[in-house]
């Protein structure tokens, strides 16, 4: 067979006339197909559309459907004997006329009628049921990889071959230079960013963000209209006759987008769309080969202009691939709710909160980015250059946001179309006649879309499928790899039995709500996976300054407690309460004055925070005074950066001083205290704050006063019948709920107002979880604790004596004197203009930014305030407060003996402990225990010669990391 190199134009717009004459003569239009212009819209409607997508998925995408597998919704089914139904009433304000939009309702993205929006509206979609029961291991569906739709089978198709003839021509067209398909485009996430970065970078936030997503909209909806409008003056000038019938649309100027300006979901948005809304019965993937005219060589050009199909071979399609996917486009939902949909009410919801403000501009940049792709279509000439392919209307606002939402919440990862055990398509293998043509990093970015897979409904516990992937055979050969023997078939198991008239389900995976929201249009109560994104910086851990007047949690804190807003007078807590008297003085708040964040965060703490931070560049934006941004999380685990920030912003002076000397960080019970009681103070604030923002934000939409404190029960507030204001718990049960659906005992928002609320209810559950596991001694112990140990932190149960305390205070230990080292940095800038001031990270606003003062840059950290005396201690300097601080000038022979006593303790502690040396041990099995690496060593070099055993695991898992530390006195450590 001869090779075929032929352009959209050459293909389709020679066969134009003769495609819409037959269509005219078949009197066939996209309403006629669907059924939804008769007595029979609505129900039967579909039940036909689905009837015709089981019979188009085994004749014609050779897929193997279980037998007792069906498809509904509601009272429409696929055919399916015993099939279950579940009868609905009249859907409310049910209207049966055709059109892609509710008066008034401002939404985008909606297609087809109201009754058939309805149908979608109360089931979420259509339903994947057993008829009669399905047994464990029993395949669902089995679908060779051909009935996927794949970047190969867009970059082959009429609609996507129209979209390259949009774009400027790849090169010279010489013959010599080698393009694809897909070169033509950007990277669809990375096109987002742009835009992601320009709102974040901004102050569009808010309802600024929401008008700017708004203008875009309507930006987009006028310059669709307005070509349209062009076309029908241009068409009326010609001859008279309809544009669907026109091979062109003369006096239409038109202008191909440059490379790279049309992101890589455009093509796949196109061939969605020409798939439903075509006039024919069964739109054809690809027109090469349909007629023997397009044997051979066969370019036209728009008066002599090439474009990038000129420049690109077309690609040869599998031969079992469906002619079609006509039936399973028109079976897909007329409207999703994802955000990128909603109208200005809902979208207010998530502008008028701070946690709102992060998934609103991801909205802004997905909104943007397709209102770009279709407008640099539009100015390519897409709406009247192919008319067999999209004739006059075919392409509108509403149905390419539509598509872009199809396409968003039905594609599934490239690991599914892979091998077993692949996870990424660059390290895919494939056997002979069944290679990928596009650049793998396309169908990582891009996924596919599985036909009927795309239909099962989420569920975390009770999903029954688990997708199965073969083996890639040892030779290779296609003989081997046969094509129809489903062994080597990507399958959907049922990992455990389907009872008789139960939904199917599959577990999406592990997702938060605000990606559920995003991806998907639904959000799941109580979700574990919840997270929220917190902001911490240098000044928000500052020791020796006032705590904040406004700190209410003072009173719980040293009271004693077990759970928020919870006191208890057990004996725990009464001994609590004593030592909180004699903490005090070490308690850390946030801080914004300039000499006392100076002074708390010494070149010593900043060196060990950089020290103990694993992730290289957080450190130097929180040295620039910027906040590093770090989790909250639903499930009870806390981000271990932010606890390792934490730790040391709550080190006491003295404990950082010996430090300096250790190569492993210790916590005392005093540090321990300390942190847990600034993790409470850290998590409340940001809690309260939360809640003031949502209070403020939602109130006009609900009408109800938010309690915005962390105390008297934070979420469960009940203030009675008399109060002004009410808990969050009670405002969620009364609002949440008015749009949701259960399933497996487990509740789903499903509309707008319910997703938002549920998002939000998530972020303060995760504040709250965070703020609970503090709260309790056991608690913290097994949560804070147990994750410190395992990021290799000792924990230490023995109290420090008070004179030991006292000396440490009094005594400057060799190279951690700040003042040296101010002085130091002061002569090095000697030389320097006077005028010019130096960088200081500690110059932020109210908000954490970095200022802007006078035109000058933030001073450098090591700065010291002018003021200070040059005589001073760095002890002194750092603890402010401590006790025998006012009596180091006064009583230099008590300084002196107190010298005296620290040199004897640490006499003392040499000859106890010689010094030790600590082994890092690699290639540990992961099942091998701290006890086992103390027995291993103990036998060798003796019980006495193993001082301490440590093995770190991972955060998520609590696994093994695969090796150990051994620390061993000097003599042994060598000799090992």
């Amino acid at each position: 067979m001869s090779s075929r190199r032929s352009t959209v134009e050459s293909m389709l717009v020679d066969t134009s006339d003769e495609d819409a004459e037959g269509a005219a003569k078949d009197n066939c239009t996209y309403e006629k197909i669907m059924g939804l212009d008769g007595a029979s819209a609505g129900a039967d409607a579909l039940s036909s559309r689905l009837a015709s997508f089981r019979k188009w998925l085994t004749d014609d995408a050779k897929c193997k459907v279980h037998p007792s597998l069906c498809i509904v919704n509601g009272e429409a089914t696929d055919g399916t004997k015993n099939a279950p139904v579940l009868v609905f009433g009249p859907p409310p304000s049910a209207s049966s006329s055709a059109g892609e939009s509710v008066a008034g309702s401002s939404r985008c993205g909606m297609i087809d009628t109201d009754s058939e929006r309805a149908l979608y509206d109360r089931t979420m979609g259509c339903q994947v049921r057993a008829a009669r029961e399905m047994k464990k291991d029993e395949a669902m569906l089995t679908c060779p990889r051909t009935a996927m739709i794949t970047p190969d089978l867009i970059a082959n198709s009429d609609a996507g071959r129209a979209i390259l003839a949009c774009c400027e021509p790849l090169g010279t067209g010489s013959g010599t230079e080698k393009y694809g398909f897909w070169d033509a485009f950007e990277n669809t996430a990375k096109s987002e960013q742009k835009y992601a970065v320009k709102f974040s970078s901004t102050s569009s936030h808010g309802s600024q963000l929401l008008v700017k997503i708004l203008q875009e909209r309507k930006r987009a909806e006028r310059i669709v209209a307005k070509a349209e409008q062009e076309i029908t003056n241009a068409v009326a000038k010609s001859d008279g006759r309809s544009s669907q019938n026109k091979v062109k649309v003369d006096g239409i100027q038109h202008r191909l987008a440059p490379k790279g300006a049309i992101s890589t979901r455009a093509p796949f948005l196109a061939f969605i769309i020409h798939q439903r809304f075509s006039n024919a019965s069964n739109p054809p993937v690809s027109s090469v080969g349909m007629d023997s005219r397009n044997n051979g060589e066969h370019h036209v050009h728009d008066k002599g202009e090439k474009n990038a199909s000129h420049t690109v071979p077309q690609q040869k399609s599998l031969p079992e691939s469906p002619s079609t996917f006509g039936p399973y486009a028109r079976t897909l939902p007329p409207y999703v709710s994802l955000p990128i949909c909603w109208r200005r009410e809902e979208l207010s919801l998530l502008s008028s909160c701070i946690s709102g403000s992060r998934p609103l501009e991801e909205v802004a940049a997905t909104t943007f980015q397709l209102a770009s792709d279709l407008i640099y279509l539009i100015e390519a000439g897409i709406l009247h250059r192919f008319p067999s392919i999209f004739p006059r209307g075919l392409i509108t606002w509403d149905r390419w946001v539509w598509a872009a939402s199809v396409f968003t919440s039905r594609v599934f990862p490239a690991s599914y179309y892979l091998n077993d055990g692949e996870s990424s398509a660059k390290k895919s293998k494939a056997i002979k006649g069944e290679e990928i043509v596009s650049p793998p990093e396309i169908l990582d970015e891009l996924g596919v879309m599985i036909p009927l897979l795309d239909m099962l409904n989420h569920e975390s516990e009770a999903a029954q499928i688990t997708w199965s992937r073969p083996s890639f055979p040892n030779n290779g050969d296609a003989d081997e790899f046969n094509k129809l023997d489903s062994n080597y078939q990507p399958k959907a198991i049922l990992h455990k039995r389907a009872k008789k008239g139960s939904q199917v389900y599959k577990n999406y995976g592990v997702k938060s709500n605000q990606s559920m929201i995003l991806k998907y249009g639904f959000a799941q109560m109580n979700n574990l996976d919840d997270s929220l994104k917190i902001g911490w910086g240098l000044m928000d851990g500052v020791g020796g300054v006032s705590p904040p007047e406004d700190n209410e949690l003072n009173d719980i804190y040293e009271s004693g407690f077990n759970s928020v807003g919870e006191t208890s007078d057990e004996p725990e807590n009464t001994e609590l309460k004593k030592l909180v008297g004699k903490d005090k003085k070490y308690f850390v708040y946030e801080s914004l004055e300039k000499n006392s964040l100076n002074s708390w965060w010494t070149e010593s703490r900043l060196a060990l925070l950089e020290q103990m931070l694993a992730d290289k560049k957080v450190f130097p934006r929180l040295k620039k005074g910027e906040k590093g941004m770090f989790w909250a999380n639903s499930d009870g685990t806390y981000d271990s950066i932010l606890l390792i920030s934490a730790v040391v912003a709550t080190m006491p002076p003295h404990c950082l001083r010996k430090q300096a000397k250790s190569s492993q960080l210790t916590l005392t019970p005093l540090h321990q205290r300390i942190l847990r009681r600034y993790l409470h103070y850290f998590f409340s604030r940001k809690f309260e704050k939360l809640l003031q923002s949502l209070n403020n934000g939602l109130k006009d939409h609900f009408n109800n006063e938010l309690w915005t404190k962390a105390s008297d029960g934070g979420l469960q507030y009940n203030g009675g019948d008399g109060a002004s204001s009410i808990g969050w718990q009670h405002f969620f049960d009364m609002h949440a709920y008015s749009s949701t659906m259960e399933a497996e005992k487990r509740y789903y928002a499903v509309g707008p107002d319910s997703c938002v609320l549920t998002l939000y209810d998530g972020h303060l559950r995760s504040l709250h979880t965070s703020m609970e596991g503090i709260m309790s001694e056991p608690k913290f112990e097994s949560g804070v604790m147990k994750q410190l140990k395992d990021l290799g932190f000792q924990i230490s149960a023995e109290e420090v004596e008070e004179d030991e305390i006292e000396a440490a205070d009094e005594v400057a230990d060799e190279g951690d004197n700040v003042t040296e080292a101010i002085e130091k940095k002061t002569e090095q800038d000697g030389e320097e203009d006077k005028n010019c001031k130096k960088e200081d990270p500690m110059d932020v606003d109210k908000e954490g930014n970095e200022c802007e003062k006078s035109g000058s840059k933030p001073k450098d950290k090591t700065e010291k305030n002018t003021t200070t005396s040059k005589n001073s201690s760095s002890s002194g300097q750092q603890t402010g407060n401590q006790k025998g601080q006012s009596q180091t000038s006064a009583n230099n022979s008590g300084k002196n003996n107190a010298n005296d006593r620290n040199r004897n303790r640490r006499n003392r502690k040499k000859v106890e402990r010689p010094p030790a040396i600590k082994l890092h041990i690699g290639n540990l099995s992961y099942t091998t225990v701290p006890d086992d690496l103390f027995d291993f060593f103990a036998n060798i070099f003796g019980r006495e010669n193993v001082l301490e055993c440590h093995i770190p695991t991972e955060r998520d898992t609590g696994k093994s990391r695969g090796f150990g530390f051994v620390t061993m006195p000097e003599t042994a450590a060598l000799q090992a």
